[in-house]
């Protein structure tokens, strides 16, 4: 499908008329009207442009501009996605981190309750003479 067949049918979802296309776009009405008959062959971007960008077609799908990257782009690619796992790797790490911290915590405190429930004991003992 080019580019004026799918802005066409793109026309015609909203049903917008060639003057409501030329106003929004600032192309003049006979050369949005050139654009979606068959007499064109090859339209200029400077006319492509505006008249997607009126119903909402984004260039870049259309032609796939924004599924290609250069190789440096793929390079900082590959450097986002190795560091993404690196900082997931490392969130990882800090929860098991807090989790044994938590445990270690808790350990403290039931040891802390039982010291001093050995000592209260003792006391308790020491003062009743048994």
């Amino acid at each position: 499908m080019n580019i004026q067949e799918v802005c066409k049918s793109r026309k015609e979802e909203l049903k917008l008329t060639y003057q409501e296309i030329s106003d929004a776009s600032g192309v003049p009405l006979s050369t949005v009207q050139n654009f979606f008959s068959k007499f064109s062959k090859s339209p200029s971007i400077y006319t492509v442009a505006p008249i997607c960008k009126a119903l909402g077609i984004s260039l870049d799908e259309v032609f796939g501009i924004s599924e290609h990257l250069t190789p440096t782009e793929e390079t900082l690619q590959a450097r986002n996605d190795e560091l993404e796992r690196h900082v997931d790797a490392k969130a990882d790490m800090i929860e098991i981190m807090r989790r044994g911290v938590r445990i270690r915590n808790v350990v403290i405190a039931v040891m802390f309750v039982t010291i001093a429930l050995l000592a209260a004991w003792g006391l308790y003992i020491d003062w009743s003479g048994i």
